[in-house]
């Protein structure tokens, strides 16, 4: 799609109070075709909420975000979700040390390792297993600042014009 398609869809589908765009691998990956998540933050201009695995580590993760936060100095990256813990300390200590190195970014929370989880497939979830999503849901959103994430959410129309080439009908007499 074209940016402008993409932002009339963005503004015509997001009618809710928070809409939820989800990236594809990485935060900057795809970047050289002209699709990642950073480039459609950016168009969009639209909070983006890393969700950062901290398994195994503590400091390692501020120099991931610095890397991050780095890479593109015009990101939109605004808070993070630490995936993977362990405990609450575990949780304290890294988000002790990237509020001390990022005072502007927002950590929102926590999610505890061994979860049950969805079955995935190719890119995408596997639909079959919707019966186990509220009970996973409450778990993810356990340890989450629900009041503070709904700080960085906003939706905002940006573009009223159809951008899409108008479909002619075949006459088939």
């Amino acid at each position: 799609m074209t940016q402008e398609q993409v932002k009339w869809i963005y503004s015509n589908y997001a009618n809710r109070d928070v809409s939820i765009l989800e990236g594809v691998m990485g935060f900057y990956d795809g970047e050289d075709r002209g699709c990642s998540t950073y480039g459609v933050s950016k168009l969009l201009n639209i909070p983006t909420i890393l969700i950062l695995n901290g398994a195994g580590t503590y400091i390692t993760i501020s120099a991931i975000l610095k890397g991050l936060l780095e890479y593109r100095k015009d990101n939109t990256i605004k808070a993070i979700v630490l995936n993977n813990l362990s405990s609450s300390m575990h949780y304290r200590v890294i988000k002790d040390i990237i509020e001390k190195d990022y005072p502007d970014i927002i950590v929102l929370g926590w999610i505890r390792k061994n979860l049950p989880t969805l079955s995935s497939r190719h890119l995408g979830l596997d639909l079959k297993d919707l019966d186990k999503i509220e009970t996973i849901s409450k778990e993810v959103l356990e340890n989450i600042d629900i009041d503070r994430l709904s700080l960085l959410t906003h939706n905002k129309p940006i573009v009223k014009e159809y951008p899409f080439p108008k479909i002619k009908k075949i006459d088939k007499s």
